[in-house]
């Protein structure tokens, strides 16, 4: 219905590029309901801009390796403010408020 509608309303969805998480109790009830929709079904969770959804083991993964690249971006942070105090200062203000958004 969306494919068919969303047009009119300026949205243009793209089934193939569309994942439903669904819990493994329901997942062939999903399969069932979505057989010829083109949309990809899985249980273990996705990221989906930037976020993770689903299973814990996906979330997980997710939030270790943002952890691990914020771990990296405050090293190179401290890298510049040895530096540059000036520099750091204003490198600093960026990083954190890309962090916040």
């Amino acid at each position: 219905m969306v494919v068919a509608l969303g047009p009119g309303y300026g949205y243009y969805a793209y089934p193939s590029k569309t994942w439903l998480v669904v819990k493994p109790e329901n997942l062939s009830n999903a399969t069932r309901l979505f057989h010829d929709s083109g949309v990809n079904i899985t249980t273990e969770g996705k990221w989906h801009l930037e976020p993770a959804l689903g299973e814990k083991s996906t979330i997980d993964s997710y939030f270790k390796r943002k952890v691990q690249q914020w771990v990296n971006e405050v090293k190179e942070l401290a890298t510049v403010c040895n530096d540059s105090s000036s520099g750091g200062l204003c490198s600093s203000h960026t990083w954190y408020g890309q962090q916040i958004v």
